[in-house]
């Protein structure tokens, strides 16, 4: 974090006196604080996830953006299908709007924050293992409904990523989707339409994947694999009761991780 951010938060968390707000999220710097990492002054882009400048330049035109949104899919809101839909909507108090904020649907898991009662009523879900791909989207989709999500833009945090302390992308991608069925199943107030909207979102997926493993040079296609073989197993996710989901993904997760 950089050195204002929490205060940052907490300042907006104080002005909020009516208390309409349920999380505020920093917002991502490209850069690390001055001094907070041994390498600071050559950072590694490619290792810590940055982007260069001629790579930055072309995902700022609007037809790459589009690209980047609607075709890759690298947008939290396009990969999360709400289980109740549409997304909540939660005005924000207009005593906050000076305080330099934008409202958001989701929350990004290594920069958000919640109220504590918040946090207490709908807690990380208790069933995922390890690493768990998509739990920030699902914890931060289900405070959104008591109350406004929003991202604090003077509250700067540098998201280092290592790739050290990470399963591979093959099993990332198969949880991820594993878990999106799991979520829907046990969360969705319509089971069928949200089944539906899940292999609709699986189809545009297994594309983006094949094309992103592909320009990426990894022509194991990790992603795109992971992807097929959670198309074939949600089926399984979908059927169980609540007692059998309880039980068995679990042990589903387990047998993932050990491969």
């Amino acid at each position: 974090m950089y050195p204002e951010c929490a205060a940052e938060i907490m300042r907006i968390y104080d002005a909020d006196k009516k208390r309409t707000l349920a999380g505020v999220q920093a917002v991502l710097a490209a850069l690390p604080p001055p001094g907070s990492l041994p390498f600071d002054d050559a950072i590694d882009r490619k290792a810590t996830g940055g982007q260069t400048g001629f790579s930055k330049r072309i995902l700022d035109t609007a037809f790459f953006r589009w690209v980047w949104r609607e075709l890759f899919l690298m947008d939290s809101e396009r990969l999360f299908i709400p289980y109740t839909p549409p997304f909540p909507t939660t005005e924000v108090s207009a005593e906050l709007r000076h305080l330099d904020i934008n409202p958001a649907r989701l929350l990004h898991g290594c920069r958000m924050t919640f109220r504590r009662e918040i946090v207490l009523t709908e807690p990380f879900e208790a069933l995922f293992l390890s690493y768990c791909p998509g739990e920030d989207l699902d914890c931060s989709y289900r405070a959104s409904r008591h109350g406004a999500l929003v991202t604090s833009e003077r509250a700067q945090l540098y998201h280092y990523e290592s790739a050290n302390s990470r399963i591979d992308r093959y099993k990332v991608s198969l949880l991820q989707a594993l878990n999106q069925a799991f979520c829907i199943r046990r969360h969705a107030n319509d089971l069928e339409r949200s089944r539906s909207s899940y292999y609709a979102l699986m189809r545009r997926r297994l594309l983006a994947e094949f094309l992103k493993d592909g320009l990426s040079r990894r022509f194991a296609f990790p992603q795109f694999r992971g992807l097929a073989a959670a198309f074939r197993r949600s089926a399984q996710i979908f059927k169980m009761t609540d007692d059998e989901l309880t039980r068995s993904y679990p042990e589903m997760q387990r047998q993932i991780l050990q491969q």
